[in-house]
């Protein structure tokens, strides 16, 4: 087997306006196949609804799963159980 470079990209996620805990959401990429490895975190930067000092507080986990060809799934989770809600960018790697 042979393994593709290093793929990935960035991908904004919305919570909504409601605070939660936690919310799993489906990442489309044509370079995700059911045998890929992928992993992600949270970017730090400003997004259209947040300043770059409002994600000083949040303490944030980024879980990825459900890979499929095509696309895979992320949890993004408060590690704290505090409350997120806006937009957050999420960089991801891709391994194939």
């Amino acid at each position: 087997m042979s393994y593709l470079p290093n793929r990935g990209g960035v991908v904004d996620v919305d919570f909504g306006t409601l605070p939660l805990y936690s919310k799993e959401f489906v990442i489309s990429d044509t370079n995700v196949y059911s045998i890929s490895s992928v992993t992600a975190q949270i970017l730090y930067e400003a997004t259209a609804t947040k300043e770059l000092d409002e994600f000083e507080m949040d303490i944030i986990n980024v879980i990825c799963g459900k890979v499929t060809d095509g696309s895979f799934t992320i949890l993004v989770r408060t590690v704290d159980n505090s409350y997120l809600a806006g937009e957050f960018k999420i960089k991801y790697s891709i391994i194939t």
